[in-house]
């Protein structure tokens, strides 16, 4: 039949109108319409309404046309129940038209189309069972659909995508691996919210627990777990917002999670939980959390495992006390925990601020003692407060020469520079003596503290400008290659000078020995070319190319590179 007419929405609305054409589209959809007998020109189809129907349709040369045994139709008109019997007629005998040379997609849609609906299913089941991933996935489609997704099956499913052992290294891998995961769980994600909140929770938790376990055999150096580890908090935090519990109760796993959770699944406990939270269940987490807190004795170890509840707890304790300065709170929380600098300085500064000066100096101390560095800035900075606190201005200079000569920086330098200057008439002295201090540490000493000190000496010339001492330290040493930079910005002007500072670049550059950076070589030389000739040094350059061809002679891509832009 299928040379007959088209049947179209058009033309069925033409022949049974608006009302009639949208009642019959739902009969089609409902699946209201019996099997249909084929005789010919004539259809024949038994349509179930109020009672069940007869209709007859029939071709004539150039549409379709029917009329049905119902009271609307009265044997003559086309009602909503042939309509209902044209739509399945057309899905019977509609054949896509295939034009030469199509797409084979296309081709294979209109051979599908014209296969009976249980010879297509045998042949898709068949396919679907050769592959047990397309298997899992179709099934898990299946069992939502049919709706039989329940406790049970939503763990099988769960189990089925987070498999273990699998030893997966390679990037393509591990990505598709938790691809698949993710992909799985937004599957699962509507029947889950179906069942009861602590079902939901209890899932989640065999998914994440599957996920780190599945980790000891899954490189996932390139963090591509983090999206569905992401999706099972969202879902927890959801769920756990639909708990039924008493506030207090909510609160008490919130703290078990808190202290027990070592690598946080869950979350931030409380914060990632804060939508979900009323103003009742914090503070019934926050009593909870002190009363577990007062039960600890004072922490003995520092591994992080005997840590562990300490730290968790002390975290959402410390906010209030912090947020409104209450410094007796903040030391009494510190003084059980306090093993380390940081810990220590805490309590140092709340005895500071609570005008405790004798205290503060002996947890300062304290913070010493255990600095993990021989003298951290953190303690310095400290210490200098304190003195000038209690009026030993002379101390703190000094204290602040000692940090310097510890770490020196350019802050510590200036640092040194705005003290003197406030508390000395001798600024200049303090000044020259960091200077000289510099210089001979420049000239007898190697390696990270040379150099760092050499970085430290040419920031302090150019934040100064004093320029010509910058210039006769780039003679005797080569500062870092950033500082030179901003030098050759200030001898622009000066062909000699500006030509020693390119040379120490383009060294520094052909030494990285990549193309990137024999091509910034050959940048920095246009640059230094501009400058000589505008100098009337052209021959100086022209040397200076000779002599670079000669020392870099074995750089054979720099030496091209220089070539194609400098022709011999």
């Amino acid at each position: 039949m299928n040379d007959r007419p088209e049947i179209t929405d058009q033309q069925l609305v033409k022949l049974a109108g608006e009302k009639a054409f949208s009642r019959g589209k739902d009969y089609y959809q409902e699946g209201r319409v019996g099997d249909l007998s084929i005789q010919g020109q004539r259809v024949g189809a038994e349509v179930s309404g109020s009672e069940v129907y007869q209709v007859n349709l029939v071709y004539t040369q150039s549409a379709l046309d029917g009329s049905c045994n119902c009271p609307a139709s009265d044997s003559i008109d086309f009602c909503k129940h042939c309509v209902a019997a044209a739509m399945v007629l057309r899905d019977k005998v509609s054949v896509p038209h295939v034009k030469k040379g199509a797409q084979a997609t296309d081709v294979l849609e209109a051979y599908l189309l014209q296969m009976p609906k249980e010879e297509l299913v045998g042949h898709f089941v068949e396919m679907i069972d050769g592959s047990r991933a397309v298997r899992e996935e179709w099934l898990l489609k299946a069992e939502t659909a049919v709706g039989i997704m329940d406790r049970k099956t939503i763990r099988k499913r769960i189990t089925a995508a987070i498999p273990y052992n699998r030893h997966y290294f390679r990037y393509a891998q591990v990505r598709q691996y938790f691809a698949n995961v993710e992909h799985v769980l937004s599957s699962l994600e509507p029947p889950l919210k179906k069942l009861a909140a602590t079902d939901q929770m209890e899932l989640l938790d065999y998914a994440m627990s599957r996920i780190v376990r599945a980790l000891e055999t899954v490189d996932d150096s390139g963090g591509f777990r983090f999206d569905p580890i992401a999706q099972i908090q969202r879902l927890y935090v959801e769920a756990f917002g639909a708990l039924s519990w008493s506030e207090e109760l909510k609160a008490l796993h919130l703290i078990e999670l808190l202290i027990n959770d070592e690598e946080e699944w869950h979350g931030r406990i409380p914060d990632d939980f804060s939508d979900v939270l009323n103003a009742e269940c914090l503070d019934a987490f926050l009593d909870i959390a002190q009363v577990r807190w007062d039960e600890l004795p004072r922490l003995k170890s520092n591994s992080w495992r005997d840590r562990l509840s300490y730290d968790r707890l002390l975290r959402v304790l410390e906010v209030v006390p912090k947020l409104e300065n209450d410094y007796q709170t903040l030391i009494r929380l510190y003084k059980k925990i306090a093993r380390t600098e940081e810990e220590y300085l805490v309590i140092a500064r709340s005895y500071m601020e609570l005008g405790d000066y004798d205290d503060a100096q002996n947890y300062l101390d304290r913070a010493r003692q255990n600095s993990r560095f021989s003298e951290s800035a953190e303690i310095h900075e400290f210490q200098q407060t304190l003195l000038l606190k209690t009026g030993r201005s002379s101390e703190a200079l000094q204290d602040v020469w000692a940090q310097f000569t510890e770490s020196p920086t350019l802050s510590t330098f200036e640092h040194l520079m705005e003290l003197s200057e406030q508390l000395t008439s001798n600024e200049n002295d303090w000044r020259q003596k960091a200077i000289d201090w510099m210089k001979e540490r420049v000239a007898n000493t190697q390696g990270y503290h040379h150099h760092r000190v050499l970085n430290t000496l040419m920031m302090t010339y150019l934040s100064e400008s004093d320029l010509e001492s910058a210039w006769q330290l780039v003679k005797e040493a080569v500062p870092d290659v950033t500082l030179l930079y901003e030098l050759r910005k200030h001898f622009r002007q000066d062909g000699e000078r500006s030509r020693t500072i390119y040379e120490k670049l383009i060294q520094d550059c052909v030494q990285k020995k990549t193309n990137k950076s024999y091509q910034e070589a050959v940048e920095l030389l246009v640059e230094c070319q501009q400058i000589l000739v505008e100098q009337n040094q052209q021959q100086v350059f022209s040397q200076w190319l000779m002599t670079l061809r000669e020392e870099y002679k074995i750089k054979r891509n720099f030496i091209r590179f220089l070539n194609e832009q400098f022709p011999e």
